[in-house]
């Protein structure tokens, strides 16, 4: 290893998350449509990767449980109908496991992102499969408006998500799992969320909550679960949850609302925060700087208060909302946020969705475009032991996701760089090598003199 005299001119590894949300529900962002050819899909895929990772995107929130469904092959629960068009056909490749080495061989980040409760989306057509949860059991599944809901009140609701989280973490070398902010859904007019069945045989086993106290306890506990078997199951992959923006209405004061999560939602995520049961918190803060009941400064500022356990603070953006494609909000706007988040203190930003940035809606991706960096590492997690240098390539004693290099420059260094595994080609007299552990660590630096 190099002596701290020799390394200390070298520049730190930059750490900010610079995250994008996959959206597959409603084709949103992949694939452009239900039913095209494996070929057409995976197409779609590697340009989404390869655009996002151009616009220094380092975290992937890919979305592989839209509803009670999977884009990915899974025994506990049909194909999506928004990857083949008719739900429960057979996928025929593994588009998880291919978005995973696409990620990967970029140095990105992939969380798998689940939606724990809703069973039916209005976008999907065609009848669901036999062995989706509608069928199986329909006695738990709830029609509201336009959507049917898997009750949260039965335990068996909470289990089933919990157990397609247990097999992803065992099939797939997930850097992380991810849940947005459904969870009872939003309000509809006229419409009663009818949890009757659940409630009523909580207060027969002698449950005294209220229905609404009831509701968030039964989320409460899904969230600490969640956390609990990520943490076991993988430690050092990371758990991250995007709640609705506001906690409350005129919470901080003067913050308006159209709905208060708390209730409607049954979402206290002000308390998720507070007792540290995640590793990243992502608000969705969408709204401009300007808002006058919702100012995006004054939410994030306030999230970041609430952040007692110094977890990583993340500011959702609503990137889709620029150019003609959106609602016409400025690029500036974006762009300014994400200065603005810095400023503030919070670790990184989310921009939803992929497809914005992606497709450049009014020339947003020029704008992004940075230097490289990559997340922090949850703090349960340890640094790997620096590498060493046999013919030419890095090697570790443990495993690694790849190495951080850079390059001396005359002088000075060139920005740290991701590689994957092998040989080293370059033409510096000198270069500086760290190993980037997952969970996102990195080791001490050592110097390597390539043979000219």
């Amino acid at each position: 290893m190099a002596s701290s005299s020799v390394t200390s001119d070298l520049p730190p590894v930059p750490r900010e998350i610079r995250a994008a949300w996959v959206a597959t529900v409603d084709n949103i962002d992949w694939p452009s449509r239900p039913g095209l050819s494996e070929e057409q899909q995976r197409e779609e895929l590697e340009r989404t990767v390869d655009r996002l990772h151009r616009a220094g995107i380092n975290v992937l929130i890919f979305q592989v449980r839209p509803s009670y469904d999977a884009v990915y092959p899974s025994s506990l629960e049909p194909s999506s109908w928004f990857l083949t068009g008719e739900q429960g056909k057979p996928i025929g490749w593994d588009p998880l496991q291919v978005a995973l080495a696409l990620c990967h061989a970029r140095g990105i980040e992939l969380h798998a992102w689940i939606n724990p409760f809703r069973a039916l989306h209005p976008a999907q057509r065609g009848p669901t499969s036999a062995d989706h949860v509608t069928g199986k059991a329909p006695e738990r599944v709830v029609t509201f408006g336009r959507y049917k809901w898997a009750d949260p009140g039965a335990p068996e609701s909470r289990a089933e998500a919990l157990a397609v989280v247990r097999d992803l973490l065992a099939r797939y070398p997930l850097d992380g799992v991810h849940i947005d902010d459904y969870f009872y859904p939003y309000p509809v007019k006229d419409a009663r969320f009818d949890d009757d069945r659940s409630y009523g045989e909580y207060r027969r086993s002698g449950g005294n909550l209220g229905r609404e106290a009831w509701r968030r306890a039964n989320v409460d506990q899904f969230v600490k679960d969640l956390y609990e078997l990520v943490k076991k199951s993988r430690p050092w992959a990371k758990f991250g949850i995007s709640p609705f923006g506001i906690y409350r209405p005129n919470v901080p004061a003067g913050i308006k609302a159209g709905i208060d999560p708390f209730v409607d939602l049954a979402a206290d995520s002000r308390k998720w925060l507070r007792e540290g049961w995640c590793d990243y918190f992502v608000p969705q803060l969408y709204w401009k700087r300007s808002s006058t009941g919702q100012p995006f400064g004054k939410l994030l500022q306030w999230w970041i208060g609430e952040n007692k356990h110094d977890r990583q603070l993340v500011a959702g953006l609503f990137t889709s909302q620029i150019g003609p494609q959106g609602k016409g909000w400025p690029v500036a706007e974006i762009v300014g946020q994400i200065e603005m988040t810095a400023k503030l203190g919070a670790e990184g930003h989310a921009h939803f969705s992929a497809k914005a940035v992606r497709d450049d809606w009014g020339g947003i991706r020029p704008r992004l475009v940075a230097s490289p960096a990559w997340p922090g590492p949850p703090k349960r997690i340890s640094s790997p032991r620096p590498p060493k240098v046999v013919n030419g390539a890095p090697v570790s004693e443990e495993p690694v996701k790849g190495y951080l290099v850079a390059e001396r420059v005359g002088k000075g260094w060139g920005p740290w760089r991701f590689r994957t595994p092998g040989p080293i080609k370059t033409e510096a007299k000198q270069v500086a090598i760290r190993a980037l552990g997952f969970g996102g660590a990195v080791s001490a630096p050592v110097l390597w003199t390539p043979p000219h």
